[in-house]
């Protein structure tokens, strides 16, 4: 199957351009041996614990992902009305994103923050606890 090219007028672009063939063998080592344990002070290990077995839909994870989102989080919302549908009854819907720069970060965190929401990777300037939690 063929894969879908976003427009570069599409608002997402900027964000997903990163991910090419060159960059994705280095996003892991990236994303979750670096950024996560020491910017976002959240080590794999605690990313692991939360997941259950793939044929669960008990849980539903969402983790990464919201702070690429463009716009904010009330635009976001289709992430978690896509998921939804797939969520048993009484289940669990978590993960973990990265809050923009208002957030708790240290140093390096918020200079990351910034670096990749001028580059277009992030689009997290406004997400905070508060309305990720409206949501």
């Amino acid at each position: 199957m063929p894969v879908a090219a976003v427009p570069r007028s599409n608002p997402a672009y900027r964000g997903q351009a990163i991910y090419s063939r060159l960059f994705l063998p280095a996003y892991d080592a990236i994303v979750y041996g670096f950024n996560s344990p020491y910017l976002w002070r959240c080590p794999l290990e605690r990313l692991v614990a939360q997941y259950l077995p793939a044929e669960s839909y008990d849980s539903i994870a969402l983790t990464h992902i919201l702070h690429c989102l463009p716009g904010t989080i009330p635009d976001k919302r289709p992430a978690f009305e896509h998921a939804r549908p797939t969520l048993a009854p009484g289940g669990t819907f978590f993960g973990g994103t990265i809050l923009g720069p208002e957030a708790d970060h240290n140093r390096l965190g918020r200079a990351t923050v910034n670096l990749n929401n001028r580059l277009g990777v992030m689009s997290n300037e406004h997400d905070t606890a508060e309305a990720l939690d409206a949501e």
